[in-house]
């Protein structure tokens, strides 16, 4: 192989790293984006809760239920929208290793793929036994994070119905 063609896929290959670095960056600030909106939305609903339980629940305290319920829905639609972009992210990454791999000279299945694999194995393995089934592995964590904010927006209707009860 030429020097100067050995040049070029290192230069590639440093350019792609930093196009992965970009996007993992990305990445990773939507999963604090999640957990800070989120925070915050629950933050302002546990508030108009105690405002709305001050006294027992009465029919003033409907709209506060009201926008409970609304910063619920809102949390869960944001919480989404923060999974969606996150998991372009990483497909970007993915691709990105691919195109590392390919670069590199790497046919078939590039050097970092079976380092996931191997690791993706070993922990699946591993967490099964300390946790006792593969179900937590498994589970996604945006569902719970949905969860948490559809919780609130359920506590919202439990004011709404207890107002007008």
């Amino acid at each position: 192989m030429a020097v100067d063609e050995e040049s070029s896929r290192d230069t590639r290959v440093a350019d792609l790293w930093r196009f992965y670095d970009e996007h993992a960056t990305q990445a990773r600030q939507h999963e604090s984006l999640r957990a800070t909106v989120t925070s915050i939305l629950t933050g302002f609903a546990a508030v108009l809760v105690g405002f709305a339980s001050t006294g027992g629940l009465q029919r003033s305290d409907v709209p506060a239920g009201v926008l409970v319920i609304s910063i619920g829905l809102l949390g869960a639609l944001l919480s989404l929208k923060h999974y969606e972009r996150n998991r372009f992210h990483v497909k970007v990454l993915g691709e990105v290793r691919k195109e590392i791999g390919t670069v590199r000279g790497e046919l078939g299945r590039p050097l970092t793929s079976e380092v996931r694999e191997r690791a993706t194995k070993e922990h699946r393995a591993d967490f099964s036994k300390k946790v006792g089934g593969r179900w937590i592995e498994t589970s996604h964590l945006y569902q719970l994070w949905v969860a948490l904010d559809l919780l609130v927006s359920a506590v919202g209707v439990v004011i709404v119905v207890g107002s007008l009860t």
